[in-house]
This record gives C-alpha cells, structure tokens and sequence, in this order.
C-alpha cells in the first residue's frame, strides 16, 4: 500500500521538498523510484540510462518543486518530469549496442520464471513504442488515461485507444 493514497499527502511532501527538507526527498524517492525507473526503461530500453533518468528525475523534482502547483496531480506531474528527462537523455546519446548492459538474472529465479519473463519481454517488444509508454505509465505510474493523456500530450480518446491496442496485442500473443 502506497503512503500517499491522497493527492494531499504527496502535495505536502512535495511542498516540504521545495523548503529542502531531505526526509521527504527520502521519503518521495523510496515510494515512487521504482516505478519512475520502470517507466524510465521502456522510454530508453536501457538500464544504465533508465538508472540515470531517474536519479536526475529526483534532481528535477528537488529544483522544481517551488513551481509545483498544489492540488493539481503530482503523480502525474512527477512522471511528466521522468518523461521529460527521458527525452533529454534520448535526444542528447543514442546508445548503442556496446551501451546496454545484460540484465542478469539471480540465482533463485526458477526455469518457468525465466521463461515465462522472456516471453512477457518478447511480446511487450512486439508494442509500439507508445504503446510501452502508456501501459508503462498505467500500470507502473498508477495513473489513469486522463493523466496518461496530459504527460504525453495526447488526447483521453488517443490514449485509451492506444491503450486497447496494446491490450489487445498481448492477449493475442498470450490467450492464443
């Protein structure tokens, strides 16, 4: 369960994140990193890179949270600055081949579990790249296509039909 269900909790940590208090910024990176770094890998599909937007995501937030009007959605407005720094990662390297490390898979991880993840990777790389973008930020994000819609400037019919698009693809690849 998250610790900020509400929209005013995380508008407080926000507004205590812009009078520098670190225990917030502490707080704020250990609920929303994971997730910030999931969505930062299907923009770069590298791990290296993914690791670094999301460290200068919470960068970002730290210097702009003065700016950050309150009880508008800062989920959203938190995934709007990953999106951001995705971009400016992606338009300033390209990487490479040599760029993207292996990911490597622990020890307690059975046959079936590996499997079954590189047919999830296999499938989700069959997607569209906006089609990653908004499963991303739906089931990492949390947010709703309305939301998803303001981030990536689309449309709310655009996306949610984007959205069943890509949905329907999966289930092809899985229920057939």
């Amino acid at each position: 369960m998250s610790k900020y269900e509400s929209t005013i909790d995380l508008d407080r940590c926000i507004s205590k994140i812009s009078r520098r208090d670190h225990t917030a910024v502490e707080e704020l990176y250990r609920e929303f990193s994971g997730a910030v770094y999931k969505y930062a890998l299907v923009i770069l599909r590298d791990t290296g890179l993914a690791e670094d937007a999301m460290q200068n995501t919470f960068l970002r937030i730290m210097a702009s949270a003065g700016t950050y009007k309150l009880g508008t959605n800062p989920r959203a407005w938190i995934f709007k600055i990953t999106r951001n720094v995705c971009m400016d990662i992606h338009n300033s390297k390209i990487p490479s081949a040599d760029d993207v490390e292996p990911e490597i898979l622990s020890d307690d991880h059975s046959i079936n579990d590996v499997s079954e993840a590189i047919a999830v990777r296999e499938a989700v790389s069959r997607l569209t790249d906006r089609e990653r973008e908004v499963l991303s930020l739906y089931l990492f994000g949390g947010l709703k296509q309305t939301e998803i819609a303001k981030i990536m400037g689309l449309s709310y019919v655009r996306v949610r039909s984007i959205y069943e698009c890509a949905i329907k693809k999966l289930r092809k690849e899985f229920c057939e």
